[in-house]
């Protein structure tokens, strides 16, 4: 059911780019070269790849304060009192990071990676070939684990307009 819905969301995602702009494929990541925001003429590009079992998705997204890094869950998780989820990752054999908290998107079913970490996370993602992310809801300790391929990041990061500013 899970994969069934990450499936629409990506695949609507995918429609609404294609509206406005192409969306092309580097490795395992969807690139998709949205228009620019209508009043800062901002990027608001994407890139996006999904887990294996098609139930979550991560990102990297154009938004006004540079690229962001995003883990779209696909279905509503509470958050605790600062609408935040607990996320740590692994990237290949490497030692695991630190737990940190991820803001929630407004409708609760995405989540974001502090700004501060998205530079050495992409640096290392970049690097590496396969990633698992564990992200823990704190209103009722339920736990989200994901594998995903690295493969195709470099090149998919080399079309966001917003990457390097």
């Amino acid at each position: 059911m899970r994969g069934i819905l990450l499936a629409c969301v990506v695949s609507a995602l995918l429609c609404l780019a294609s509206a406005s702009m192409a969306t092309e494929r580097y490795g395992d990541f969807y690139y998709s070269g949205a228009r620019a925001d209508e009043f800062s003429d901002e990027p608001r590009d994407w890139i996006v790849t999904a887990d294996e079992a098609m139930s979550t998705a991560l990102g990297w997204k154009c938004l006004y304060d540079g690229v962001n890094v995003f883990l779209g869950i696909g279905r509503f998780l509470g958050g605790d009192v600062d609408d935040e989820i607990k996320v740590r990752y692994r990237i290949d054999k490497n030692s695991p990071s630190q737990w940190r908290y991820w803001k929630l998107s407004q409708d609760h079913k995405a989540a974001f990676m502090p700004m501060d970490d998205v530079a050495s996370f992409t640096s290392a993602s970049v690097r590496g070939n396969r990633i698992v992310i564990e992200a823990v809801d704190p209103l009722d300790g339920e736990v989200i684990r994901n594998h995903f391929s690295l493969r195709g990041l470099g090149v998919a990061l080399g079309k966001l307009r917003c990457v390097g500013q």
